[in-house]
């Protein structure tokens, strides 16, 4: 598990910080070992993957300021990179408010080809129950996965955690 600590990922990150987040990731693999995750889609949503995070802030310093750099072409220079990041901190702080539908939107608009599909806590994905009822983006995308595992399985996710998490460790690629 990575030792890496949350910088304020509500303010923009120096080159030295942004270069400490890229040597070091947070992100882990498996939710066992971070409960805080998200899942981008690649264009045509049928390559992704999930990121797994310790804490909601390393998920959103991660989301906001580490994610465009997958997608170079997005961010040809420092300028594009501070609007492009304020504009999703601010659909993060929509999110973070119970508003969550802003972030799914914006994510798509600031990095070409990608799309967040899922934001949110294992247990949450777990049991399918959203933070929101608006959360309506991540919905169709939580009933998808688990009728995916159920195919793949035959079993409920709910009835066994520890397998459903480990689908997901490959879900998507």
């Amino acid at each position: 598990m990575s030792t890496a600590q949350p910088l304020p990922w509500r303010d923009n990150l120096s080159a030295r910080e942004l270069q400490a987040l890229l040597d070091e990731s947070p992100v882990e693999s498996h939710p066992a070992q971070a409960p805080w995750g998200y899942y981008l889609a690649l264009d045509g949503d049928q390559l992704g993957y999930f990121s797994w995070f310790s804490g909601q802030e390393l998920m959103l310093q991660h989301l906001v300021h580490i994610e465009m750099w997958h997608a170079p072409l997005s961010v040809p220079e420092r300028s594009i990179y501070e609007a492009k990041a304020e504009r999703l901190r601010v659909a993060a702080e929509a999110w973070l408010a119970d508003k969550p539908g802003e972030i799914y939107h914006c994510f798509g608009q600031e990095i070409q080809g990608v799309s967040l599909k899922w934001l949110g806590n294992w247990d949450q994905l777990r049991e399918a129950s959203l933070a929101s009822q608006a959360d309506a983006p991540a919905q169709d995308f939580v009933t998808q996965l688990r009728q995916a595992y159920s195919d793949a399985t035959q079993s409920d996710p709910a009835a066994d955690p520890a397998a459903f998490a480990d689908f997901l460790e490959s879900y998507g690629l």
